[in-house]
């Protein structure tokens, strides 16, 4: 697997500890399933814009292999991603209520709900900005297709 770990510890991290900075914020459990579903549909959306990408056209191989990698961290990453959402929403849904954490001796909340709505609010941005990648790509091997005709 191509998973882009650098990126995927940071969107973990920003979820995890900006919540202990946000006061605690009440959210039912219909707005996490809405939240859910559109982050589940937007994934969708972007996976079948991954595997909408036709690399067979391509003639150059240096270019295949490159494109094809990017295709695939792309993939490998939005999928990680999603599943990190999915074990987020799980713990939302069954742990609502706020945790009091203590490492050494400071102390802090902390709130699966919002760890789940931080990494989805992220997640959501990052599947976004995918679609424009990917578009960008097809862009770019339409080009290349034209060019060498």
């Amino acid at each position: 697997m191509t998973i882009n770990w650098p990126r995927i510890i940071s969107f973990l991290a920003i979820s995890i500890v900006l919540p202990a900075a946000v006061p605690a914020v009440h959210f039912s459990d219909s707005l996490l399933g809405a939240i859910y579903t559109v982050t589940s549909i937007v994934f969708s959306i972007g996976m079948s814009m991954v595997y909408g990408v036709d690399l067979g056209r391509l003639k150059n191989r240096d270019y295949y292999v490159s494109t094809k990698r990017m295709l695939l961290r792309v993939r490998d990453t939005s999928m990680f991603l999603f599943f990190m959402d999915s074990v987020f929403f799980i713990f939302a849904m069954f742990f609502d209520a706020p945790i009091f954490v203590r490492i050494l001796s400071v102390g802090f909340s902390f709130s699966f709900t919002l760890s789940f709505v931080f990494l989805n609010t992220i997640s959501l941005l990052y599947f976004v900005l995918n679609f424009k990648y990917l578009q960008n790509i097809n862009y770019e091997i339409d080009e290349r297709l034209n060019r060498d005709l």
